[in-house]
Order: structure tokens, then C-alpha cells, then sequence
């Protein structure tokens, strides 16, 4: 029998499924395929045997598949949950009963995982997880059977936690700022998801006993804005009235501890160094970077203040982007491109020579590939005196700040406090854009317009990491300013502030999905600022957000996860074949020496002396994820 389709199913993206709820669904399957063969009971001694002879195989079958989703559970969940030592292998030393709902036993089997690839020492692993199903029981085998499962992954982003337009991960303060919740313009919309989720009760509690929402579900219109399903009912004892339903859920998904989230922000910025050929140097205060420009130009990477056009824009070496640039086409030519701001005439604050909104005179660099910005970009504090280039991109791009950036300023950079101040241009990235943090520093990307405003817009991922343990993570849309995100805006840190800060003339969209990620163990208390006024609009979208993740997936494929505890990839199971029915004693068994039966009783005497690891090896998946 061969199946492209599983009892055990999940939904795109949908997060993992505990193995005991696998075993539920089989039972119950099971049940009804039971019911339905003692209803043929009544149509004589032929059908009586017959349907016995169904109900049988039906039972073993059922075996077989509940083998499989208990092992895939551990493979899935990536977690050894017997404590065997091996991930997939389930009842070894001990078959594993299934029971009825009166619990009666039904049978028992054993699973395990092994790798069939044709050369284990190079090859990606190819696993497939395989089991042996016996009744009454293995010491007494009347009736057995045999069943394999193809298992395949694909990078997972390991940051994507719940399903809504807004997920909180983590712990939240009693006082959460939710300022201007009451403007017009503001909306959570859920859909078919929930509006708010959150994945830690008091979280939950303390953000639903605010008084902006607690006081203020109906007067502020909260009923209206914040829409989506299932609804649940939440009450608010001493008001009237007392009680309201709102589609702001618990989940009990796990959330990143502080080690977590650093250990996924020094894999991305380490691995955009590398692109560049950049190594950190120094420590405390004066940390900061160093550049091998001679090999990274031998090797291919575009140093913008040695390009041609930009190397003595500002007079004889004083680069300074004057014109257009073309850096690249996506699918056919891209590049790596480093801007480090700290050589540039007059460093980050006048990149160029005209503001990206005054028309004629202002530059656009377009290009396809990787873009790794170090060091801070855009002005310090106004968007009048600094001056910032316009930016078509599509890709990845990175924008990196260090200790030193906050201290003393790089080269020509004064000190700043944001990573990226985008003022009065435009910026469209189709791909992802990472702010990225060193050491104990903030992040923050902040938007500030003119009459022509400043526009960001992403369509992919946005993330912005902080140091979890004790700084925050900022989006500032200011006056004159929007940013729209068709994707994932992920904001990681122990406080995070969201302010779409004007009351007219600011837009924040996201059609997607914001999650916001705080540390388990952060200590902070002021951990939350969301503040909404102008037109704040916060959409779900699982077709995006499924897309942004797949991209972030690719790129999360390409970094040094090796020692963190994060999870990079995801399992499916692509198909299973079960191996027909016996009904001979242990004497037939033991005659049938070439059988799949003795073939994987052999393999499992491996598993137990200890002779062959018999589970997957998550540590050569993430190395070999690129090879599938």
C-alpha cells in the first residue's frame, strides 16, 4: 500500500505537532475503521470472515501508522522524548503498545530511523524511518507486519513562532504602553488567525488588564479594530460589561531565551562578515570591525568608496555617491556589495550629495545580491543637514552596528544611536532586511520625511535584533514617513518599541505578520511600547508570510547554527509503504531469514548494542541542508 498523503498532517508553516496528539488521531481512526467492520458482522459466515479478516488488517495497519507518527514525533519535534539516545526510535529495548480507548492492548511495535544514502560520509543523509508491527504482541507473533516512511526537510525559519497579525513571544511587563490604540486609523486584522497571540499566560494576563484594552475594549472601538478567529470570551470583572469576546490567544508554543536570540543575530552578522571579508576586532566599549578590502575586491565584492564612480565623489578621495549606480541584476548578475559608511566623506550623515527625495539631483543605487552596510547609515538626529541615497534592491541586506558606532564613531562617523535613519528617500527591498547588533548594543530603524516623504518598503522579511539580555529593538516611524512590509517584521530584544509616532502623516502596514520575540529570561519591566497613531495597520497574511519564511529559511540555510538550540530545519514525511500482513507463528519467522521482517530486526540489533546509531543527525542535516 502506498500513500503520498499522512494521518499525522500539518499545515504549511504550521508549527510542531506533540507526538501524543499523533496518537490520538490513530486511535481514532482506528475506532472507525473498527465500528465499520463489526457492521458487517451481520451478513453471514462468509462476510463474518471477511470482515474479520478486514477488521485485521485494518488493525495492523493502524499499528504500523502509529509506529510511524510516534517516531516522526521525535524527528518533527526534534526531540528524543523516551531518552534512548536516538531521535526516531521508538520501542527498542521495549516494544511500544498501542491500546484501545478502554485500554486494551491492540499490538505492539517498534520504529527506528536509518540513513540509506548511498555514501553516509559525503552524501546529504536520506532517512527513512522504519517499523515492525507484531499481535498479539513480538513474544507471541501471530500476526506481523512490516511499514517504511521516506522522510524529507527543508530549511525551517527558526524564528517564526505563531501564526497571527501580532505574535508575542516571551514574557511581558504588567505595563505594556499601548499608546493611541483609540486612532482611527488603527487595525489588527487576523482573518481566518487570530489577531494576538501570545505564548505566555501572564503575558497574556497582563496585556488583556491594561487599561487601554481592559477599560477600553468598547469605548475605543477595540471591538471593531481588532478582529480575527476563533473568538475567544475574556472577562473584566467590576465593568460593564463584564465579559467580551476578542481573538487574542495563548499558545503554548515555547518561546527563545536571551542565548537563543544572540546566538541567531552573531550567526547572521558573522555570516555577512564573511560575505565582505570583515572580522571584529577589539572588545567593550571600542569594538568594532576591520575589512580586508584587497581580498574582498580580489574575490569579487563591490567596496563602494573604491568604485569608480563614487571614490572621489566628494573631491580626490572623498567618496561620496553623486550618481546612479547599477549593482547588479537578480538571476542573471548579482553581486556582493559592501558599504562601510565609516569611509565615506563625512560618514554616514551625507552619503550623497543631494537628499533621495529632491528629484533630479538625487542618487539610487539599484542592484540584485547581497548588500552588507557597516557600520550605522543616515543622519545622526534630522533628516535637513544629513543626506541619504535612494535604494532599489533585491536580496538580502544587512545593516551591522558595533559598540565603537555608540561610543566614538567609526573613521569619519560621528557616534550614533540609530542603526538606520532613513531620511527623506526611498528604500524597496524585494528580499530581507536585517538590522544587526555586536556586543551589548540597541537597534533601531527609524523613518523621517519632508513634503515627499521617506518610503520603506519590504517585501520579505524585516528583523531587527538587539542584545536580548538588556537592550530594545526599535521601529520609529516619524512625521512624513511610512514603511509597508509584505512579510515577516520580526523585533527581538528585551524591550521593543513599535511607534507609528505622527497622528496624520505616518503609515505603518504590515501585511503578514509582526512578531515580536523577548527573552525568557529578560528582567526588564519596561518591556513594551506599541504605540499606533496615523494609519497602523497590521494585516495577516499566510500566503506572504509563508513566502518571507521560505526565503528566510534559504538564507538561515547558509549560517553556523552548530551548538545553539535553535531549530533550522523542518521534517515532512513524503510517503509510507506498509508491507502485507503474515498470519504464521514464530516457526515460519524464523525459517523467513531473507524477510523485510528479520532484515529490520537485524538493523535493530545494531541500534541496541550501540553498534550503529539508529536516529537522526541533526547536526549533519543542517550541514548538508543545501544538498537535498
Amino acid at each position: 500500500m502506498e500513500s503520498e498523503s499522512h494521518p499525522l498532517s500539518h499545515a504549511p508553516r504550521r508549527r510542531r505537532q506533540r507526538g501524543a496528539a499523533a496518537l490520538v488521531v490513530v486511535l481514532a481512526l482506528f475506532a472507525i475503521a473498527l465500528a465499520l467492520s463489526l457492521l458487517l458482522l451481520g451478513y453471514g459466515d462468509q462476510g463474518m470472515r471477511h470482515s474479520s479478516a478486514m477488521s485485521e488488517d485494518a488493525t495492523l495497519h493502524f499499528l504500523a501508522v502509529s509506529g510511524v507518527n510516534h517516531a516522526f514525533a521525535e524527528v518533527k519535534d526534534q526531540t528524543d522524548y523516551d531518552g534512548d539516545g536516538h531521535f526516531g526510535a521508538v520501542g527498542v529495548a521495549t516494544p511500544a503498545v498501542l491500546r484501545d480507548p478502554e485500554n486494551r492492548p491492540i499490538g505492539e511495535y517498534q520504529a527506528y530511523v536509518v540513513n540509506v544514502a548511498g555514501d553516509p560520509a559525503v552524501d546529504a543523509p536520506v532517512y527513512r524511518i522504519r517499523v515492525r508491527v507484531a499481535q498479539p504482541s513480538f513474544a507471541n507473533p501471530l500476526r506481523w507486519q512490516t511499514a517504511e516512511a521516506a522522510i524529507g526537510w527543508v530549511p525551517d525559519f527558526a524564528l517564526l513562532n505563531n501564526l497571527a497579525a501580532i505574535s508575542v513571544a516571551g514574557p511581558l511587563a504588567a505595563n505594556p504602553d499601548l499608546a493611541d490604540w483609540n486612532s482611527s486609523g488603527f487595525r489588527v486584522s487576523g482573518g481566518d488567525y487570530p489577531a494576538l497571540i501570545f505564548t505566555d499566560p501572564t503575558a497574556r494576563d497582563n496585556f488583556l488588564a491594561d487599561g487601554t484594552i481592559r477599560n477600553g475594549w468598547f469605548s475605543n472601538g477595540l471591538d471593531s479594530k481588532i478582529t480575527g478567529a476563533p473568538n475567544v470570551e475574556i472577562e473584566r470583572p467590576g465593568l460593564t460589561p463584564d465579559r467580551y469576546e476578542a481573538p487574542i490567544l495563548l499558545s503554548e508554543e515555547a518561546a527563545f531565551t536571551a542565548e537563543m536570540l544572540n546566538d541567531y543575530r552573531d550567526a547572521l552578522r558573522r555570516h555577512a562578515q564573511d560575505l565582505v571579508y570583515a572580522t571584529e576586532v577589539g572588545s567593550g566599549s571600542t569594538a568594532g570591525v576591520a575589512v580586508d578590502y584587497t581580498t574582498a575586491t580580489a574575490n569579487g565584492v563591490v567596496v563602494l568608496h573604491d568604485h569608480p564612480d563614487v571614490k572621489d565623489g566628494a573631491g580626490t578621495n572623498k567618496p561620496r555617491i553623486t550618481s546612479n549606480l547599477s549593482l547588479g541584476t537578480a538571476n542573471v548578475n548579482s553581486k556582493v556589495v559592501l558599504i562601510d559608511t565609516s569611509k565615506f566623506h563625512q560618514g554616514h550623515e551625507n552619503m550623497t550629495s543631494n537628499h533621495g527625495d529632491s528629484g533630479a539631483g538625487a542618487a539610487t543605487i539599484t542592484g540584485a545580491g547581497d548588500l552588507v552596510i557597516l557600520h550605522p547609515i543616515g543622519s545622526r538626529t534630522d533628516n535637513t543637514n544629513g543626506k541619504m541615497f535612494n535604494l532599489n534592491w533585491t536580496g538580502n541586506v544587512y545593516v551591522i552596528g558595533y559598540p565603537v558606532d555608540r561610543s566614538t564613531g567609526a573613521g569619519n562617523n560621528a557616534r550614533t544611536d540609530n542603526l538606520l535613519y532613513l531620511s527623506r528617500a526611498d528604500w524597496n527591498i524585494q528580499g530581507n532586511l536585517m538590522l544587526l547588533t555586536a556586543g551589548d548594543t540597541e537597534a533601531s530603524l527609524e523613518a523621517r520625511g519632508s513634503a515627499n516623504g521617506a518610503h520603506l518598503n519590504v517585501d520579505g522579511g524585516l528583523l531587527i535584533f538587539a542584545e536580548a539580555s538588556g537592550r530594545e529593538a526599535e521601529i520609529d516611524i516619524e512625521s512624513q514617513a511610512s514603511m509597508t512590509v509584505n512579510g515577516i517584521v520580526g523585533v527581538y530584544g528585551s524591550r521593543i518599541e513599535i511607534e507609528n509616532a505622527n497622528n496624520t502623516t505616518t503609515d505603518m502596514v504590515i501585511n503578514g505578520t509582526l512578531a515580536l520575540g523577548f527573552p525568557t529570561d529578560s528582567t526588564r519591566t519596561d518591556d513594551l511600547k506599541l504605540q499606533v497613531r496615523g494609519n497602523a495597520q497590521f494585516n495577516f497574511d499566510l500566503g506572504r508570510v509563508e513566502d518571507a519564511a521560505a526565503s528566510l529559511a534559504d538564507l538561515q540555510a547558509e549560517l553556523d547554527l552548530s551548538g545553539s538550540q535553535l531549530r533550522s530545519v523542518d521534517f515532512r514525511i513524503r510517503g509510507m509503504i506498509t508491507r502485507g500482513a503474515m498470519m504464521s507463528g514464530t516457526a515460519a519467522l524464523a525459517a523467513n531469514s531473507t524477510s523485510r521482517w528479520q532484515l529490520y530486526a537485524s538493523e535493530l540489533s545494531g541500534l541496541t548494542s550501540g553498534d550503529e546509531p539508529r536516529g537522526v543527525d541533526f547536526d549533519l542535516v543542517r550541514a548538508r541542508s543545501g544538498q537535498q
